[in-house]
């Protein structure tokens, strides 16, 4: 038993690793193939793994226990604002890739993580990767020495406002820093300003400007006013009632402190359940034909 067992207090942690699993794998399959060239499960499940074990390899020694968070729609959001990343399909028809046959790899080579790999692979429906990064940071600061966030997202910069939280944009390939250097400053740009990459519109216009109006400009915010509102309550600022509940319709939507308590006990629940130990990778390797990874199986554990 150890001392902090014998004291009745809970012993911390090393380090934690938390990966955008998503975003780590399309921005490898973009970086890797063409739109235009014919891609495969076996392909796509190549260079994912590979992703995967560079990413792992780069950090294990420090942040040891690793977890792969996974994105499953429909979103919770979308049930409270049906605008939320509404272009998202649109954008995936335009860009050219064979998006059925990358979901389809992406979906069996998670299923394949979870079940074989020593990895907390988290996918729940309705749920996405923020929210897993959201609430396990949140819930596990104080246990580990150290988190590791591995996510290009600037939506996560805000979870830096814990001291022991870092963020590294394996895209960029550089340490991600928030605006204005607060997590606090960083999130209230967004809430005032809104995310177009997420359809979410600044709260000087409708709650669904980006997805309904998206040939009218939304109503500019000057940046004397941006100033005065980043650093102040809303309720000091604002002086009327559709733009303190637009402040409060975008924070809802942004905050990763404030996800609902049932995503974030489903998220605690899926982080808590035994994972596999790795006896099975090689047969994995061998069943796959993955013959160059089977010398480098002690990088993936």
């Amino acid at each position: 038993m150890s001392l902090a067992e014998f004291l009745g207090e809970e012993e911390r942690k090393s380090g934690l690793m938390i990966v955008d699993f998503s975003q780590i794998i399309i921005s490898t399959i973009n970086a890797t193939f063409r739109p235009t060239e014919e891609l495969s499960v076996d392909l796509i499940r190549h260079v994912a793994l590979n992703s995967i074990r560079f990413n792992v390899l780069s950090n294990k020694a420090i942040y040891p226990d690793i977890v792969l968070a996974c994105d499953r729609g429909p979103y919770w959001r979308k049930e409270i604002a049906p605008y939320y990343k509404a272009h998202r399909k649109d954008q995936r028809d335009e860009s050219g890739w064979d998006w059925k046959v990358i979901f389809e790899a992406m979906n069996q080579v998670r299923e394949e993580l979870h079940l074989i790999f020593p990895y907390r692979t988290i996918q729940i429906q309705g749920i996405e990767a923020d929210d897993i990064a959201g609430v396990l940071t949140h819930q596990l600061w104080h246990k580990y020495d150290r988190i590791l966030l591995v996510s290009s997202d600037s939506d996560w910069a805000q979870l830096s406002k814990f001291k022991n939280v870092k963020q590294w944009s394996p895209i960029q390939k550089k340490w991600v820093e928030p605006k204005h250097g607060s997590a606090h400053l960083h999130l209230m740009e967004k809430v005032i300003k809104g995310d177009s990459k997420d359809c979410i519109a600044s709260i000087k216009s409708v709650s669904d400007h980006l997805m309904n109006f998206r040939d009218t400009r939304q109503k500019s915010i000057m940046q004397k006013e941006l100033d005065i509102w980043l650093h102040n309550p809303v309720e000091d600022w604002a002086t009327d009632e559709f733009t303190i509940n637009r402040y409060y319709e975008n924070l809802k939507l942004l905050d990763l402190g404030l996800i609902p308590q049932e995503i974030q006990d489903k998220i605690m629940a899926a982080f808590n359940e035994p994972r596999p130990n790795g006896a099975k990778i090689f047969d994995y390797f061998v069943k796959h034909r993955l013959k160059e990874m089977i010398g480098r199986i002690g990088e993936f554990v």
